[in-house]
């Protein structure tokens, strides 16, 4: 496996972790349903993918106790996201635009790479990988279009937390790796490097800017309230 590849897999986890510390430090149950959808949709497509995969290649005895966790993981998440629906949202505030139509462009950017890669098509991450890594970060992708797509459909500040937190982990774990990737990329995969950077870059300013604006905010709600 090539080193960005244990770097993707790296910052996936720090993605996932962000939003559920905020959310165990203080951050609404109810937000975690987006979250929850994400990584149903996520485990599921990897979970299904490796049963065919196993279906193939009855001889590797490895497949389906790795496609039966993934598809446990995926239930889990889905009852979860069937509990937290339910719950009543605690910040009902607008999102703002920018923040909007920032998600709505990752939701339809993350759709259009996770199905390129799904389809194993070449050249899509800026380094060489395996079909079967292709397929896996393929779904990974299209689980966090739903994260951002939710946020879209309803947009209340408190949608936008879990998903800018993880991608500001997601964005600080890769940002020096692919910085230094620009020195050895193949010429064929710099478009993608470029693009990539770009993304994480500007998604890094704007969890930023959101998520520091908003805690001055609650920081002076908090204020006006106790005096």
């Amino acid at each position: 496996m090539a080193p960005l590849s244990f770097y993707f897999l790296s910052s996936i986890a720090a993605a996932i972790a962000a939003p559920l510390l905020w959310i165990a430090a203080g951050g609404t149950l109810r937000a975690a349903a987006a979250g929850a959808f994400n990584l149903t949709i996520a485990f599921g497509g990897i979970s299904g993918y490796i049963l065919m995969t196993a279906a193939a290649d009855p001889g590797n005895s490895r497949l389906l106790p790795a496609a039966l966790l993934m598809g446990f993981f995926a239930l889990s998440n889905l009852v979860i996201f069937a509990f937290a629906r339910r719950l009543p949202m605690t910040d009902p505030r607008p999102l703002p635009r920018i923040v909007r139509g920032s998600f709505a462009l990752f939701a339809l950017t993350l759709l259009l790479v996770g199905s390129a890669l799904v389809s194993v098509r070449p050249g899509v991450m800026p380094w060489e990988i395996t079909p079967e890594g292709s397929v896996t970060y393929g779904w990974l992708f299209l689980g966090a279009a739903t994260y951002f797509a939710f946020a879209v459909a309803r947009p209340l500040r408190e949608n936008a937390v879990g998903p800018l937190l993880g991608f500001l982990a997601y964005d600080i774990v890769l940002i020096v790796p692919f910085i230094h990737r620009f020195s050895d990329v193949p010429p064929h995969l710099l478009t993608s490097l470029v693009v990539y950077t770009a993304v994480v870059v500007y998604s890094g300013m704007l969890a930023i800017h959101f998520l520091c604006l908003n805690a001055v905010r609650v920081a002076v709600g908090s204020f006006t309230i106790l005096r």
